[in-house]
C-alpha cells in the first residue's frame, strides 16, 4: 500500500515520471528490508503432554540469504541464551527455507560453532537437501539433521538421557577416585618398591593387586 500511495501523489503533485521512479525506489527498499529482517518466531515445546523434553523450535519464513545472515544468527543465539537458558535443545524449522547462498552457510557455521562453546545442542529439522549440500560446502561440523518429528522427539529424548547418564557418571567416578585417594593415603611405598601397611605387614606390588577386590 505504502509504494501505491507514494506513487499516486507524486504521479498527481510532480509527474508521471517521477512517480513511478519513485515507487519502484520505495517497493526495492521494501524487499531489502524484508529480507534483511525475516520473521524470526520462537516457541518453547515439550516432547511429552507432562512438559518433560522441552525444546525451543525457531520458524524462519523465507531463504537464507546474504542480508539477513547476521540478523538471523543474532536472534537465534539470543532464543538460546535467553529463553533456552544456554542448556535446552534448540531445533531450527527449516521448511520454509527453500534457498541460501555461501555467505548464509558461513554465517550458520559460526552459530553452530557458538552452540557448541555453550554445549548447547542445535538441530536442524525438515532441511532440504539443496541447502545442506550448500552448508556441507563450507565443511560444518556436528551439524545434526532429522526429517520427522519421531525421530526430533528420538533424537531429544536420548539428548537428555546421555546428559543425565553423564550426569550420574560423573559422581560415581569422583566417588570412585575419593576411595582410591584414601587408600592410597593409608599406604608408605619403601625404597625396594615395596607397600608397607599400617600394620606394618610389606606387600610386593603383585601381591596388593592379589589382595584388591
Amino acid at each position: 500500500m505504502i509504494p501505491a500511495f507514494a506513487t499516486f501523489s507524486c504521479c498527481l503533485f510532480w509527474g508521471l515520471e517521477y512517480g513511478i521512479l519513485v515507487g519502484v525506489a520505495i517497493q526495492v527498499l521494501v524487499i531489502l528490508y524484508q529480507s534483511a529482517r525475516p520473521n524470526v518466531k520462537v516457541e518453547l515445546q515439550a516432547v511429552d503432554p507432562d512438559q518433560k523434553g522441552q525444546f525451543l523450535l525457531v520458524t524462519l519464513d523465507r531463504a537464507l540469504l546474504f542480508p539477513s545472515v547476521s540478523y538471523v544468527r543474532h536472534q537465534i543465539n539470543k532464543a538460546g541464551i535467553e529463553t533456552g537458558q544456554s542448556k535446552l535443545p534448540v531445533v531450527l524449522d527449516c521448511s520454509h527455507i527453500s534457498d541460501a547462498d555461501f555467505t548464509a552457510a558461513e554465517g550458520f557455521k559460526s552459530m553452530i560453532s557458538d552452540f557448541k562453546k555453550r554445549k548447547q545442542p542445535i538441530i536442524f529439522f525438515n532441511i532440504s537437501p539443496k541447502v545442506v549440500d550448500i552448508f556441507m560446502g563450507v565443511k560444518i561440523h556436528d551439524f545434526k539433521i532429522v526429517n520427522s518429528y519421531e525421530e526430533l522427539y528420538d533424537h531429544i529424548k536420548g539428548k537428555q538421557s546421555t546428559q543425565n547418564k553423564v550426569h550420574n557418571h560423573y559422581w560415581v567416578y569422583t566417588l570412585y577416585f575419593i576411595v582410591l585417594q584414601g587408600q592410597a593415603e593409608e599406604r608408605i611405598t619403601n625404597p625396594n618398591g615395596n607397600y608397607l601397611t599400617n600394620s606394618g605387614e610389606s606387600l610386593t606390588p603383585v601381591q596388593e593387586e592379589s589382595k584388591q577386590p
